[in-house]
């Protein structure tokens, strides 16, 4: 499954992060439409997402964005696994 974070390599994006995620409310989810059909065409099972060091202000949008992504990843028969620090 491909692997959706906001790391460089090197550094958390948090700003990047934090502005990519207000912007996608309402915003069609890579799980739909054209998205779909390159998940299916390459056999990816879902998505995986690794978001770090998601500020405070963000949660919210992070939380908005998650549910709007697993609707349509269920939608399209797609998994989505989403990876949450044990001690946050």
């Amino acid at each position: 499954m491909p692997l959706l974070n906001n790391s460089d390599g090197t550094n958390w994006l948090t700003d990047k992060m934090a502005a990519m995620l207000k912007k996608q409310h309402g915003a069609p989810a890579p799980c739909t439409a054209s998205g779909g059909s390159t998940w299916r065409k390459n056999h990816f099972a879902g998505l995986v997402v690794d978001f770090e060091e998601i500020p405070k202000k963000s949660q919210k949008d992070f939380t908005q964005f998650i549910s709007e992504l697993a609707q349509s990843c269920t939608t399209s028969n797609l998994k989505l696994m989403v990876c949450l620090p044990a001690a946050d």
